[in-house]
């Protein structure tokens, strides 16, 4: 049995439809009223990653490389990603507490799938590299970059080492991801709707100037949504809450 109305914060496609603009149930103020402002963070953390590869060149012989700049930017994507879980599982009316953790945050996998995204950096050495930086949530609640970003950010004179550049690579990439379950496309897009997305042989999205290319779960037909937005946004509630356990 498909699903007859989006939860909030919580992309999935359409049930046998093509999606057109007028379906964009996922741009809807009462769905989320900070998608701009959350991609153009992360639009900020991605012009930075590309920055930082103008000195440390992205490749296999460099994933252990250590700096400053990396910490800072390790630090700065896993504190946007925490900010993302939050604001999904309290959309969803789920308790987060005084002091929320990965046992909270994990919980996101059972309404996105994030442990099926991929994101790909084409023009990496020796050869394309394909980051899973939720992989872990399909058996563990443990994300190693998550771990790396904590070991650091509370002793950094022990684990400095940490902040390298295979944990800041998959930090930033899960920032896009997780925005990616929430708004699609439109998470490459903040500052307009509409641009040119490509999209290739192997079912992946992206645009010009973006360092990824991204793959989305595969959704069965009753995990899908079946509606027609066109006449469910009109309604007082057109949204309803995921049960987080």
């Amino acid at each position: 049995m498909s699903i007859n109305k989006p939860y909030y914060r919580i992309y999935r496609p359409l049930l046998n439809k093509t999606m057109k603009p007028n379906d964009f149930y996922f741009e809807d103020e009462r769905y989320a009223n900070d998608r701009s402002m959350l991609c153009r963070s992360y639009k900020i953390l991605e012009n930075d990653l590309k920055v930082l590869f103008e000195y440390v060149e992205p490749c296999d012989n460099n994933l252990h490389t250590t700096s400053f700049r990396l910490y800072e930017l390790l630090l700065r994507s896993c504190t946007e990603f925490e900010t993302n879980c939050k604001r999904i599982l309290e959309a969803n009316d789920y308790n987060l507490g005084s002091y929320p953790s990965m046992s909270d945050y994990c919980k996101v996998e059972d309404a996105t799938k994030l442990s099926e995204y991929e994101a790909v950096l084409d023009y990496w050495r020796p050869s394309r590299r394909v980051l899973k930086p939720f992989e872990n949530w399909s058996t563990s609640q443990s994300l190693n970059w998550y771990q790396a970003y904590n070991q650091v950010k509370h002793d950094r004179q022990v684990n400095f080492e940490r902040a390298c550049l295979d944990n800041v690579i998959n930090a930033v990439a899960g920032v896009l991801i997780i925005l990616y379950s929430q708004f699609d496309f439109l998470t490459l897009t903040p500052y307009q709707l509409h641009k040119v997305i490509f999209y290739t042989e192997e079912g992946m999205s992206t645009i010009a100037e973006s360092l990824f290319e991204i793959k989305t779960p595969t959704w069965t037909d009753s995990e899908k949504y079946d509606f027609d937005w066109s006449d469910l946004k009109d309604s007082q509630k057109p949204f309803q809450q995921f049960n987080f356990h």
